[in-house]
């Protein structure tokens, strides 16, 4: 750790200016650079978004571990105002796993392509399942929990105007587990609060998805939808009680998590 802290590549993270020498946050620590795609073509990439979350997994003597994963998506650098109209603007979602023996690195798991389309948010979502991992294999002799009840990973497509939902138990599957309703426009952003996933678009709209009441699935093909402005919804915050911030152009709004319904801006 000591010669980690004293390697350049950490400063200027460990430069505290005389008047901060108060301030008691920890200092970022760089351990190591990782690769997340690499394309032989002239084009260059740049890792845009990504989500990390962490599950008990069994193991074969009927013990739960924690395993922590992380998705990354690398997607090729866009000229800007042709985003969408690239027909080779595709993503990759590579998923890492975060070693247990406390070694520094990720180990790859796999890889997720999405031919022509640009991931924008990468979110996980918690289920009911307790943060035990379980098998996204259901139905058909799988066994299986209903993978639409457990931990699943959200991910925001630009060009299908839609969220995908993948199994967050045994990512390096990359088994989708179901796919939303086509949204009135591209997705800005994407948060979970109050048993409800938020998702901010470009149209300055807020569509809201929540649980079938009685199957307590994630109903994919109903949304409400709620308009906040004109401008893209950038940003989602969830609050301590049940509200969220939503900034949507030079506008910031809380929105009651339970009613659906904007308070105050």
């Amino acid at each position: 750790m000591a010669q980690l802290a004293l390697d350049l590549n950490n400063s200027p993270g460990w430069d505290v200016l005389e008047q901060e020498r108060s301030i008691s946050t920890k200092m970022p620590l760089y351990v190591k650079s990782l690769p997340v795609f690499h394309q032989q073509e002239s084009a260059h990439t740049e890792v845009t978004c990504g989500a990390s979350y962490s599950l008990m997994v069994p193991t074969p003597t009927r013990t739960l571990r924690k395993q922590t994963y992380v998705w990354a998506n690398a997607a090729k650098v866009m000229t800007p105002g042709c985003e969408t109209s690239d027909p080779n603007s595709s993503s990759h979602l590579r998923i890492f796993g975060v070693p247990t023996n406390h070694q520094a690195g990720l180990k790859e798991l796999g890889t997720i392509e999405l031919p022509g389309d640009r991931v924008k948010v990468v979110q996980f979502v918690p289920g009911l399942n307790g943060g035990v991992a379980t098998s996204s294999l259901h139905g058909a002799g799988g066994g299986g929990e209903d993978p639409l009840k457990c931990d699943t990973v959200w991910v925001g497509s630009e060009a299908q105007q839609r969220v995908l939902v993948y199994s967050a138990s045994d990512p390096e599957r990359g088994v989708e587990v179901g796919r939303s309703c086509r949204l009135p426009a591209s997705i800005a952003s994407v948060a979970h609060h109050c048993d409800a996933v938020w998702v901010g678009l470009t149209s300055g709209q807020l569509a809201v998805f929540r649980r079938d009441l009685c199957s307590l699935r994630w109903e994919l093909g109903a949304v409400q939808l709620m308009q906040l402005g004109s401008e893209p919804v950038s940003c989602l915050f969830p609050m301590a009680a049940a509200g969220l911030y939503a900034a949507c152009g030079k506008r910031v709004w809380v929105v009651d998590a339970y009613a659906g319904e904007q308070v105050v801006r």
